[in-house]
Formats: structure tokens, C-alpha cells, sequence
């Protein structure tokens, strides 16, 4: 059964006298009700380690929250026909490493996933693949972090990269995404070049639910133009 975490507000000076006291540094992700006496700061010192520390006026301590894989899935759509003349389709594919926190030192419920979406337009000489990735760390029913983890994969030579962008949004609140745009163009043209679009993106909300999707699109341009 899921436990939904309080948040509590408290000063920026009392977070970072507390997490002097047990001399722990790194990303802040919140600070939530403990018990009738205590609150507690979760910091993300690296990928899957993160420090509760719990304290009030008086008292500071730390633990080290365990994290155990529970969930793993991947895969890709059948691929689209996105020119069949030219043997041009595209792909749409994901992959989900889900984590939880079984330390016990907590009162609510903390999961880390890994997720990765993904769109790929095939081509006879490679590949164009951009892939909206992310780390979110969810603390159940108040917040999502997340961090952009995105890139893009280029293998065909006869492809030149017009552009690549990410940017996760929503970091600390109830709804978090990371997107990701990508653009490709022939390198060599006569009247007419094609250009090659993908945008893939990921979200989830403070109760597991998770949205993603990738769309390539694909179109005409005079010369070798990117537009």
C-alpha cells in the first residue's frame, strides 16, 4: 500500500543548519513530516543514493535510503512506413528501470525511475534516433524530481544533425516531464532534401502515473535547408 508524504514548510536556514550537523550535500528534494517531533530533507548526494535527515531544533541524523529494482520493461512498436520508396520507417520504442525504497526509515513511500522514450526513422544507410531519457524521483503523492538525461544517435552518413534540444520542466511538483526535439537533413541535395523530425517526451505525476509518446515527422525542403 502507497504512502503519501506531507510537506512542511520550513526555513532555507533551518534545512542547512540540520544538514551541517550530519554534513550532507547535494540535491534538495523536499522536507516532509516525520513524526510528532521531527521533519525530514531528503538530498540526492548521486543516481539512487539519497540521504534522509531527520531532525528538529535540537537533534539531526542521517540514513542512507536502500533502493531495490521491482520493475523492468522495454520494447518498440512494430516500425511505421514513412516512405516506402525509399525504405523510410520509423519506430516508436521505451525503456523503464523502476526502483523503491525498502530501507523503512521512512514514513512514506520514495521511487526512482529510470525512463527512456524514444523515436528512430530507419533509413538504408542507418539511423536517426532521438530519445527523450530522465531520472524521477517520486515522493508518492507531493513531488516529482527529475533530471534530463536525453540524447540523440545519427548514423547515417548521408544525414547532417540540424538541431538537438531537451529540457526537463515541472522539477519539485506534482507533474514532472523531460522533452526531447531532434532534426536531421540530407547533406547533399539537388532542387529537393528531406528532413527528418522527432520529438519524444516523458511524464509522471506524484501518484505513478506515467505519460510518454515519440512522433517523427518527415518532409520536403528546397535544397538542404533544415526547415
Amino acid at each position: 500500500m502507497e504512502r503519501a508524504a506531507k510537506k512542511v514548510d520550513v526555513s532555507s536556514e533551518a534545512v542547512e543548519k540540520a544538514l551541517s550537523r550530519v554534513a550532507v550535500a547535494g540535491r534538495l528534494l523536499g522536507t516532509y513530516s516525520y513524526n510528532d517531533t521531527h521533519v525530514v530533507t531528503l538530498i540526492e548526494e548521486a543516481p539512487l543514493k539519497i540521504y534522509a535527515v531527520i531532525w528538529n531544533n535540537e537533534t539531526a541524523t542521517k540514513a542512507q535510503l536502500k533502493f531495490d529494482k521491482y520493475f523492468e520493461d522495454g520494447g518498440a512498436d512494430p516500425p511505421r512506413i514513412a516512405d516506402r520508396q525509399n525504405n523510410i520507417t520509423f519506430v516508436r520504442g521505451w525503456r523503464v528501470v523502476g526502483y523503491v525504497e525498502t530501507g523503512g526509515v521512512l514514513p512514506f513511500s520514495v521511487y526512482t525511475f529510470e525512463d527512456e522514450s524514444w523515436g528512430q526513422f530507419n533509413t538504408p544507410g542507418g539511423y536517426f534516433k532521438v530519445a527523450a531519457r530522465g531520472r524521477f524521483t517520486i515522493i508518492y503523492g507531493v513531488a516529482v524530481y527529475v533530471k534530463d538525461l536525453s540524447y540523440y544517435e545519427l548514423t547515417d552518413p548521408m544525414l547532417g544533425l540540424c538541431f538537438f534540444n531537451s529540457e526537463a520542466s515541472g522539477s519539485g511538483t506534482p507533474l514532472a516531464s523531460v522533452k526531447a526535439n531532434g532534426r536531421a537533413t540530407t547533406k547533399t541535395c539537388g532542387v529537393l532534401g528531406v528532413v527528418y523530425d522527432i520529438i519524444a517526451w516523458i511524464s509522471y505525476d506524484a501518484w505513478l502515473i506515467r505519460f510518454a509518446d515519440a512522433k517523427g515527422n518527415k518532409w520536403f525542403t528546397s535544397g538542404c535547408l533544415c526547415a
